[in-house]
């Protein structure tokens, strides 16, 4: 086993990765907490932080000097003190593993730099090889007491039956390691021709922006680009996927999916264990999140999302509401700040990622935040920002080795809590884009479970089936956006490309499900935060402040909270959400989808709208300009409080005149004298254009026996109720 959590430490790549306001008005008071234990922290900025090339034959050489000592037990001081050196060597080298990725990451095109990834790999998997074959050793000795001391019982037998790395591992995680960094230098070059010219994604963003590109250009463009993507890159994660499955039978495991679960992320449940969990989403958080981003669209005013948050912006949004939450997550941040351990610079040389991650020797976490240049990705890196504290400040307090790993479901519910809690600021903040800030964050938030949900299920599919082409992989992904709500059952497509684009799928195998199940644990701090605001902050902070090793559900456990994996904490987080939020009323309100409010008879549709009386389809609309049939008049009479007579046909379409003598006997207007229509003498229609209710067309015709559209139905009956003075009309005017 323990060879089995070496190798996935470096697979795991140690990162935690996830996605013009008001002046600030936090005030300076700071809640005093006491959640946490203080840890050492270095006072270096990040940039006194250099790369040191460190190199294997003194660590080997320092391993064996120690080994010479374990034969007598009067040694047993100079081998603990000798040994708890080598791991802090051994501490170092994967911190310059850490700090040589942030760079890469910062720059993808420095090769130098891409190739050192890959030494500092192997160093560090060579390093960890020995560090655990010395432990072996010590605990066979004399001067074994020390380090049982030290170790739980499973630890110890880990040591123990712990094999070394053969020479075919160590050419798996070198090709894997070159993998993926040829995904992350390729991704953003990837380039397709259109009309002459050679376009990359970015390019093509920045001219729809700008206006230089029209909408259904841009569609062909970026249609081209994600098929481009898809073929390029596909190639590279068919290769990945061999690899690992090698990896995965190696290790003694049936599958992939299950080596990931167990030995790389840590998991108390298993992949079999969602099943109920997948169709829970499927059902309950899928339709909740479908209205929530119907909402979002229509009710959002969308300022904010355009609003640039690079840099220091977001930081600076949020610094003064952290130490409304907790001193402890202020000083957490004062430190991050203060000693420049964030890039969140916008750059076209940086990787297609954001992370939080620790350099080890130095106490210091570091975020690492990839801002979006395209319209709309303003409010997703200022939410980004605040989810990666998440990360950081359980970094900052927790005590972090190369042994010491958080599974990154309880990681991401450190984030996402955040997340959630810190809405409560947003009124403050964003003043009147609170709503809309709200909103994106619960919509995002809710598509984190569901995404997480799909992507897993394609990893399993992926991982699961021999020899597995990439049209096969675009082919299940489209079946699975089908299922999940991500495109229209009417969508002809039968392939969809952009998996690529998760480049988790490539760097982190398994681990996007965090996000659903986090996400999902997550809404628990929503939910208590409805009845007791702080209570739930000092709830998250305890959670937070749970070991690194406390499993997901057994950490909800400990606390006394609902399992997050539940289908039926699902179905009840999606009801209260659904009241809480007020889901029904508010889509109700929304205006029909096709009423612009500028037509000549929207002011009338509006009011019965609003009243009730007329419903929207299942696409939003009305229909205003279809031909009304006898159906919809006997509808909008009953809407009335008025009664019609059963028609024989009430799919068939009604005529302007047979609508006119219908209205008039609902509400009893007589016939008049004379008609100020050449087609028609009927008394009903002159009674009803001597109450204003019709008016003929431009010729001055009636026009009698064409069929009535549904607007003209609806702006007739509106002026009848007020021509009569109806009382129903009054409450329409109220």
């Amino acid at each position: 086993m323990m060879k089995k959590r070496l190798i996935s430490l470096l697979l795991a790549a140690l990162l935690a990765l996830s996605m013009v306001p008001a002046a600030l008005a936090a005030d300076s008071d700071v809640r005093e907490t006491d959640f946490f234990t203080a840890q050492p922290h270095s006072i270096l900025r990040f940039e006194e932080m250099t790369y040191e090339h460190m190199e294997l034959e003194p660590f080997l050489e320092e391993a064996e000097a120690i080994r010479a000592l374990l034969e007598s037990s009067s040694n047993v001081g100079t081998v603990r003190q000798r040994y708890d050196a080598l791991a802090d060597r051994l501490d170092l080298a994967v911190t310059m593993l850490t700090l040589a990725m942030i760079r890469s990451y910062q720059d993808t095109g420095d090769q130098e730099m891409a190739d050192e990834v890959t030494y500092a790999t192997l160093l560090c998997t060579d390093m960890q090889d020995a560090y655990i074959l010395l432990g072996r050793d010590v605990l066979s000795s004399p001067c074994g007491e020390f380090l049982k001391e030290r170790l739980s019982a499973e630890e110890i037998a880990a040591y123990l039956s712990y094999a070394s790395l053969n020479d075919e591992d160590r050419e798996r995680i070198s090709r894997e390691t070159e993998l993926i960094n040829e995904y992350m230098s390729a991704y953003p070059q990837i380039s397709v021709e259109y009309q002459g010219q050679t376009w990359r994604q970015e390019d093509a963003d920045a001219a729809l922006l700008s206006g230089t590109l029209s909408m259904e250009a841009y569609d062909e463009v970026s249609t081209a680009l994600a098929q481009a993507r898809n073929a390029a890159l596909g190639e590279i994660y068919l290769e990945l996927a061999e690899l690992r499955r090698e990896l995965a039978q190696e290790s003694g495991y049936d599958g992939y999916a299950a080596y990931c679960y167990e030995a790389v992320h840590w998991r108390d449940y298993a992949p079999e264990d969602l099943q109920d969990f997948y169709e829970a989403v499927k059902s309950y958080i899928v339709p909740l999140y479908e209205d929530l981003y119907t909402l979002y669209l229509s009710e959002a005013a969308h300022g904010t999302a355009y609003t640039d948050y690079s840099g220091d912006a977001a930081l600076d949004i949020i610094e003064p509401y952290m130490g409304r939450l907790s001193s402890e997550m202020d000083e957490a941040f004062t430190y991050m700040r203060e000693h420049g351990l964030y890039d969140t610079a916008l750059s076209r040389t940086k990787g297609n990622m954001t992370f939080t991650t620790i350099l080890f020797s130095y106490g210091a976490p570091f975020y690492f935040g990839n801002p979006g240049s395209t319209p709309g990705s303003g409010i997703y890196d200022f939410c980004a920002t605040v989810h990666e504290f998440g990360h950081y400040n359980h970094f900052y307090w927790h005590p972090y080795d190369w042994l010491t790993s958080d599974g990154p479901d309880t990681s991401e519910v450190h984030s996402q809590g955040l997340e959630l809690l810190f809405s409560h600021f947003y009124p403050e903040i964003f003043e009147t884009g609170s709503d809309e800030v709200t909103l994106y964050q619960l919509v995002f938030l809710l598509s984190n479970i569901s995404d997480g949900c799909l992507h897993d299920e394609l990893e399993q599919y992926v991982y699961e089936t021999e020899d597995v082409t990439l049209e096969q992989i675009n082919r299940k992904y489209r079946q699975l956006c089908g299922e999940y709500g991500m495109v229209d059952p009417e969508d002809p497509r039968e392939q969809l490309y952009s998996w690529v684009d998760v480049n988790h799928l490539f760097t982190q195998p398994f681990y996007y499900i965090s996000y659903a199940v986090s996400a999902a644990g997550a809404f628990s701090f929503w939910l208590d935060a409805q009845e007791d605001y702080f209570a739930a902050v000092d709830e998250y902070l305890t959670f937070t402040a749970l070991d690194t090793d406390e499993g997901f559900q057994a950490s909800f456990e400990k606390l006394g909270m609902d399992n997050p994996l539940s289908p039926a904490y699902l179905e009840h987080l999606a009801g209260t959400m659904r009241d809480v939020l007020e889901v029904d009323a508010r889509l109700e309100a929304i205006p029909p989808a096709d009423i612009m409010g500028i037509e000549w008879f929207a002011d009338a549709v509006f009011e019965l709208y609003a009243a009730g009386i007329l419903e929207k389809d299942g696409d939003g609309c009305l229909r205003p300009f279809d031909s009304a049939t006898w159906d919809d008049a006997a509808s909008l009479l009953e809407g009335l409080n008025r009664t019609a007579p059963a028609a024989e046909d009430g799919g068939a379409a009604i005529t302007r005149l047979e609508l006119v003598r219908l209205l008039a006997e609902a509400f009893g207007v007589e016939e008049a004298d004379g008609t100020p229509f050449p087609d028609t003498d009927d008394g009903l229609a002159a009674a009803l254009a001597e109450l204003d209710v019709i008016s003929g067309y431009a010729d001055g015709t009636f026009r009698p026996q064409q069929p009535v559209t549904r607007c003209e139905m609806w702006a007739m009956a509106y002026r009848l109720l007020l021509a009569v003075a109806d009382p129903l009309a009054e409450d329409l005017a109220a």
